[in-house]
């Protein structure tokens, strides 16, 4: 993420969406490295845009806490998708995570490549 050149021996973030959100570091420690426990996926949704907003508001409707991990997975590209597809006014197909990137890559489904960049920011 992002640019510039990497560090010898320095903090080393890591990142890894799937079925939830792995948030860890690798610190270098002696002749090694130590991992480091979290649950940084949890943290709290910041809307950064009226869409994200749109987005959170909409999955507030669910869920009592929207965190990060919430909306960086499989489950949380199906439930951005029902927010967009609600926004446009449109009734959500109740699309799967693949088939909402299938559209989006094919460039066959202007909301689900909406979708896709605003999961991607």
């Amino acid at each position: 993420m992002g640019a510039g050149r990497p560090r010898e021996r320095s903090v080393v973030g890591l990142l890894g969406s799937g079925s939830g959100l792995g948030v860890s570091a690798l610190v270098p420690a002696d002749d090694g490295w130590v991992s480091l426990a979290s649950e940084g996926g949890h943290v709290s949704f910041a809307p950064k845009n009226k869409d994200e907003l749109h987005v959170l508001e909409y999955a507030w409707r669910r869920y009592p806490h929207v965190s990060a991990e919430r909306l960086l997975s499989g489950s949380g590209l199906e439930l951005i998708h029902a927010a967009l597809t609600a926004q446009a006014k449109r009734r959500s197909p109740g699309l799967s995570a693949e088939e909402i990137t299938r559209l989006a890559l094919a460039g066959e489904c202007a909301i689900c490549a909406h979708t896709w960049s605003c999961s991607a920011r």
